[in-house]
């Protein structure tokens, strides 16, 4: 409907709407008249009842604020007490344990002192025989426990009271606290009633030579008997005008103190009147309620009758007391009712006719407005209608948008596993960390953690064990920090902790920072549970130092190799940064660039060593690479072969010596003189267990023409044990084929007869350590003469590395050893003068 075809009704609307509104304010404005005089005389009423029941509260209120303070300092008083005396009895144990730990420690094995300093304590009490010492280790586990000894030897970190508090947790980091500061507060069962728990503080010390806190602790409602009654006799006393007092009950319903029924007091329950009890139980849910004010009935014993009273009810916070500070009603309602029925004589007056004539006005003006209200309502109805629906499609759209936008917020800063913050987000903190730290100039700690042996897991339980066993590692992380501290997923099984402000000095926040790793470590070694499966796991942690002028990255890649040196000393543990640390690091990428470079432009060179039998008579050689540098001239193996198993180059690197020294081998073959020597070869372990290796070595063999017994390749024990059936089974193949086998430094790794015997050897290489102390070291004497029996037994060919001197030569002659290298018979050269020194060795 258009406005315009209404155009010549418009001011006849316009009249009749002004008369209607002119009524209606008529109406409105003697009814709000009206309204006001009647609103004004019950205000009034009301305002006199309020204001009698807000003195009477507030009067309430006063009092009861009087008798808190009181309980609240009479609580303070006991804790007080109770804190010296702890004090005192633990600090008397720790000075027995440590008395006892100086006089035995050199006369008894460990377990013996800590058996009979346990057993010292066990029987002591104190306290009219409530009190007792315990010992727990700094890991959780019960060590010293009197009253359930069953519990003593178990691991129970996680033990906590009915209020969900860590009552060992508490313990734990109490005793980390200061001398005198180590007090935790808990809840214990009640030694009169095992179903129920009650406040008990304790106090602990440290005791560091087993890692122990030694503490006692008893429950505070037994200090606090005496003052209470002290407490209730100065309440008794107290006043409220004429009928007033503070009553106090327990949280049972028992009466302990009420001036006007005093034969309750102390008495059962039952003893209760069903009256009595209403109102008792009126108390007992509003004091659960968090307290308030309440009406109730209660015998007044001045008239004999049940009167009603008002009472502020609260619990007093301590000792399960709930305060009631009541007044009987009476007491104020005779003045309350002189007041108000003076005003309602006053305020009388003749409201039949008024409010006739106001219902008749209000009546013409509804049926006015309503016909006026059909005809707009029509306009604006389909109009309201469509502005409805958008309103209502533009929420839908802007909660839809809203969602996506948190989705897709948490999904770009947090892992989808775990629920931690991810790469990206761990950066962003890390940076606002350093201007912050930069800042303060505080000191704060990145740690970077990877999980041992994790892929052996996926392997073996499947990678959903896997998964489970991250989001349980990043729990435990997360309970191990601050809150203010950021845990977050690095990738696969590494996490980084970013501990933020730790301390102003470095010393002290490495220390804080070594606690909370420690605390890591020790966390998630502990049992995992995966749908009745068990399984345990350690880390390696690196940690540094977070400083303002540092970087992210730079803080991010100093962790990580901080945390692979604490793999490399053993997995388990952590390892702070240490700048030589990077230095080596950059060294050792220096060394592996230019290791590629050598092995591009040839730089790499063979030396040959001789080899010689107890005759003296040069039997072959080993083959020795050595480097070239363009720069730093020749380069020892020492120092760039760790770097080549290391980056994979040992691969073409072994396979350009193997070929080397078979071409050689060939040259020497066609060589009258040498045609009878041999070449002796070191393998790599990654060079072995390629899967083509043994053909390799076969078709150099059958490239260069050569005997195939003169060839032989040197092993390390470690090499072989890590595979052992593998290693035997390539070995008998290479044997087949006529290719001899050397185990090199024989002695120095596991030396187990039991493989020995089963391996296809030739030669046993007796390393240089047990040659170095000959002859005067007695235990390289008995060393070298077992090995040396033990070939000969199993028909092996026996040589010593690093013959130095007459007198190691002389003795290894005399204990019949049956070949030798070292420099006494020659040292590494090139092959030209390796050749002429043959020939020398041959005419002489």
């Amino acid at each position: 409907m258009q406005l315009s075809d209404k155009s010549r009704t418009l001011p006849r609307l316009h009249l009749a709407g002004t008369l209607l509104l002119v009524t209606l304010q008529t109406l409105f404005l003697s009814g709000f008249f009206t309204w006001q005089k009647i609103h004004e005389h019950n205000a009034s009423i009301q305002r006199i009842e309020s204001s009698a029941l807000q003195q009477l509260q507030q009067r309430l209120r006063r009092e009861m604020l009087a008798i808190r303070a009181d309980i609240d300092y009479t609580q303070t008083q006991t804790e007080v007490e109770l804190r010296l005396r702890l004090t005192e009895m633990v600090d008397l144990a720790w000075t027995l344990a440590t008395s006892l730990y100086q006089q035995q420690r050199y006369t008894l094995n460990e377990a013996d002192l800590r058996r009979t300093i346990i057993e010292g304590l066990r029987p002591l009490r104190f306290f009219e025989g409530r009190g007792y010492y315990f010992i727990d280790e700094m890991n959780g586990r019960f060590i010293l426990l009197p009253t359930a000894p069953e519990f003593e030897g178990q691991l129970l970190p996680d033990n906590q009271d009915d209020t969900g508090h860590y009552i060992m947790q508490g313990l734990i980091e109490a005793a980390r606290l200061p001398v005198g500061e180590g007090f935790s507060a808990y809840r214990w069962y009640r030694p009169d009633d095992a179903e129920r728990m009650a406040d008990k503080l304790a106090y602990v010390r440290y005791f560091e030579p087993f890692d122990w806190l030694i503490g006692a602790g008893d429950y505070t409602y037994e200090w606090e008997k005496d003052l209470q009654q002290q407490l209730l006799t100065q309440i008794r006393n107290r006043r409220i005008g004429e009928t007033g007092y503070t009553a106090v009950i327990n949280t049972e319903g028992q009466v302990l103190l009420s001036l006007d029924s005093q034969h309750l007091e102390q008495q059962p329950i039952q003893s209760q009147s069903e009256l009595e009890q209403a109102a008792i139980v009126q108390m007992l849910e509003t004091a659960a309620e968090g307290g308030g004010f309440i009406r109730y009935l209660w015998p007044n014993p001045v008239t004999g009758e049940h009167s009603w009273k008002t009472a502020l009810v609260e619990p007093a916070g301590h000792w399960n007391w709930i305060l009631i500070s009541t007044i009987f009603e009476d007491e104020v309602r005779g003045l309350l009712t002189n007041e108000v029925q003076a005003f309602e004589a006053s305020a009388s007056h003749n409201w039949h006719t008024y409010l006739t004539a106001i219902v008749i006005s209000l009546l013409l003006a509804l049926m006015a407005s309503l016909l006026f209200s059909r005809w707009s309502s029509g306009l604006f109805r389909a109009y309201h209608a469509e502005l409805s629906a958008q309103r209502e499609a533009l929420k839908r759209k802007a909660d839809e948008l809203a969602l996506s936008e948190s989705n897709i917020r948490h999904l770009a800063f947090h892992d989808a596993l775990t629920g931690l913050a991810n790469r990206r987000l761990l950066i962003d903190r890390l940076q606002q960390q350093l201007r912050q730290n930069q800042r303060n100039a505080d000191f704060g700690a990145l740690l970077f953690i990877d999980l041992d042996n994790f892929k052996t897991l996926n392997d073996t339980l499947g990678h959903d064990k896997g998964d489970e066993l991250l989001r349980q590692v990043a729990h435990r992380i997360s309970f191990c920090v601050r809150e203010e501290d950021t845990v977050a997923r690095f990738g696969g099984d590494e996490f980084v902790v970013m501990l933020g402000c730790l301390s102003r000095d470095e010393a002290d926040a490495a220390t804080r920072a070594r606690v909370v790793a420690e605390k890591i470590l020790t966390t998630l070694r502990q049992e995992y549970h995966f749908d009745g499966q068990h399984y345990f796991s350690t880390t390696s942690i690196g940690i540094t130092l977070i400083h303002g002028n540092a970087i992210a990255d730079e803080l991010l890649k100093q962790a990580d190799l901080a945390m692979y040196k604490a793999k490399d000393a053993g997995r388990n543990c952590l390892y702070f940064f240490d700048p030589a640390m990077q230095q080596a690091l950059s060294a050792r990428a220096q060394m592996e660039s230019e290791l590629r470079v050598a092995l591009q432009q040839e730089q790499l060179l063979l030396y040959y060593q001789p080899q010689v039998d107890a005759a003296g008579v040069l039997t072959g050689a080993e083959a020795l690479v050595r480097w070239q540098h363009p720069q730093r001239g020749l380069v020892a193996p020492a120092e760039f072969i760790p770097v080549a198993e290391a980056s994979g180059l040992i691969l073409p690197l072994g396979s350009w010596v193997l070929q080397q020294a078979c071409k050689q081998l060939s040259v020497w073959a066609k060589t009258p003189g040498l045609s009878d020597l041999s070449i002796s070869v070191n393998i790599s372990a990654h060079q072995f267990k390629q899967p083509g290796f043994a053909d390799e070595v076969l078709a150099l063999v059958k490239h260069f023409q050569l005997v195939p017994q003169r060839l032989k390749l040197e092993l390390t024990e470690s090499l072989l044990i890590d595979d052992m059936a593998f290693s035997i089974e390539r070995m008998r193949f290479l044997k087949q084929q006529g290719v001899g086998f050397a185990l090199d430094d024989f002695g120095t790794g596991y030396s187990s007869l039991a493989y020995i015997k089963q391996l296809p050897l030739d030669q046993l290489k007796i390393d240089r350590c047990f040659i170095d102390g000959l002859p005067e070291d007695p235990n390289d004497a008995a060393i070298t003469r077992i090995i040396i029996s033990l070939a000969n037994e199993l028909n092996l060919w026996v040589v010593a590395e690093g013959v130095e001197t007459e007198a190691q030569r002389d003795f290894l002659q005399a204990i019949q050893c049956s070949g030798y290298q070292g420099y006494w018979f020659g040292r590494p050269v090139p092959a030209a003068e390796f050749r002429q020194q043959a020939l020398n060795r041959k005419q002489e």
